[in-house]
């Protein structure tokens, strides 16, 4: 059996139109169209110059079966358009050519109309639809009731697929010169988070823990205020605590190579714990757990102080993940490495991590875009 895909023609919208009113399709497949005079309407249109819309007929054997198009073409900004797709032929059921026509479509339409983003709905109870989204690397975003009918919303961005994970502390090292620069200049909202943070350390503080410490911009701007602090910094790249040292070469730095997951931080040790712009790489199972030993590290009264990397739609965040898990296992990396790829929590789902590790209050003083 070959899939190939075909030029539409009248002749085969036409076919598709009376093909599509069969009621086991019209149960799951949208009617847009009201009357063929319309349909063909639609694909004269799909035609033109500057057409939002574009399709191709699914052929098996050279044999007309379905279609796959898309619509919504949008080329500016984000590039991007929504796809769908039918088999009409019954007797083509369960064998896979959808799923292998709409990989031809896309293969398609990005070289195309230079698209990298692809949407698609499906009624969350054709499962077989679902699977031809999933095997063609969609991920559910979310689920939703419309009419009666209860539907999922796929997508799949092909930007986010092209970058192979890198190794958490190689990516860093590897980043070294001109990060600090980034970091001040390039990134929303961390020059102003770096002064509120140096604000909100307790004018008491003489000990201090630092988590993802990095090259020490935060301190930069704590030192200022606090000459004589002790600062216990931990970070997994050897480099960024070098640059560290050589910038504070007169302060009292404990700088330890190593995962803040794993390091002991003791108890009742430090006035006041820290971590800037690194907790959005983590799940939050990870992150609770670590809390819960930061919280015991403090001293009655102490604080901590994140600042990080949030959003605030649930949809996004469990985008970031599914992503993330797919990633993982098409490049073949366990769980449990540390790799670079940002997996931001909601604010509303990080303050609730903060709470579940024991912290009594969470309060949030400043946010600048993401930051």
């Amino acid at each position: 059996m070959a899939v190939t895909l075909g030029k539409r023609t009248a002749e085969n919208v036409a076919v598709s139109f009376e093909k599509t009113q069969a009621e086991q399709i019209r149960l799951f497949l949208p009617q847009e169209a009201k009357s063929l005079d319309e349909a063909l309407a639609k694909y004269r249109a799909s035609l033109l110059p500057g057409a939002t819309s574009f399709g191709r007929t699914i052929l098996s054997d050279g044999r007309h079966v379905g279609d796959v198009w898309c619509y919504g073409i949008d080329e500016s900004g984000n590039p991007q358009a929504m796809v769908s797709y039918c088999v009409f032929d019954a007797d083509c059921w369960n064998q896979g050519i959808a799923t292998e026509a709409l990989r031809l479509f896309l293969d398609e339409i990005r070289e195309r109309f230079d698209l990298h983003a692809f949407g698609a709905f499906t009624c969350a109870d054709n499962t077989a639809s679902r699977r031809v989204l999933e095997k063609n690397g969609f991920t559910m975003i979310k689920r939703f009731v419309e009419d009666g009918t209860e539907s999922c919303y796929y997508e799949r961005d092909f930007r986010r697929e092209n970058d192979r994970l890198e190794e958490m502390s190689a990516f860093f090292t590897a980043r070294l010169d001109g990060y600090d620069e980034h970091m001040l200049k390039d990134v929303g909202g961390c020059r102003e988070c770096y002064e509120e943070m140096a604000r909100l350390v307790p004018e008491s503080a003489e000990a201090l823990l630092d988590l993802g410490c990095g090259t020490g911009l935060e301190l930069d701007f704590i030192f200022p205020r606090f000459p004589a602090l002790r600062v216990t910094g931990v970070d997994l790249t050897q480099a960024m605590l070098d640059e560290l040292r050589r910038k504070h070469p007169d302060k009292a730095l404990d700088l330890v190579c190593g995962s803040y997951f794993d390091v002991d931080f003791g108890k009742t040790a430090f006035d006041a714990a820290i971590s800037f712009q690194t907790m959005h790489h983590f799940a939050a199972e990870m992150k609770r757990s670590l809390y819960e030993r930061v919280k015991k590290a403090l001293k009655p009264g102490g604080v901590y102080i994140e600042c990080d990397y949030m959003i605030e739609d649930d949809a996004e965040e469990a985008l970031y993940f599914a992503e993330l898990d797919r990633m993982r296992r098409e490049q073949g990396l366990s769980p449990d490495k540390f790799v670079h790829y940002d997996t931001p929590l909601t604010i509303a789902h990080q303050t609730a991590v903060l709470k579940e590790a024991g912290f009594a209050s969470v309060e949030k003083k400043l946010r600048v875009e993401n930051t």
